[in-house]
């Protein structure tokens, strides 16, 4: 396995893995689907975006790096 930063054209992978977690309901507390358009921009903002790729070179994990949401 291999963890890298992603690249564009990782991110219909990408929303594959967020929707299928969103739509199993047991992690976030939303159900927003999101699509390519709306993580392009999104994930670009963030600290680091990072997949885990298989031997395949299929996605099958990714993890974003941001702050903590704002204190007192």
């Amino acid at each position: 396995m291999i963890i890298r930063k992603y690249k564009d054209n990782d991110l219909p992978e990408m929303v594959r893995v967020w929707n299928e977690i969103i739509k199993a309901g047991i992690y976030f507390d939303y159900d927003e689907i999101l699509d390519v358009d709306y993580v392009r921009k999104w994930f670009a903002e963030q600290t680091s975006t990072v997949v885990a790729e298989d031997d395949t070179g299929h996605i099958c994990g990714m993890y974003i790096l941001h702050p903590n949401g704002r204190g007192r």
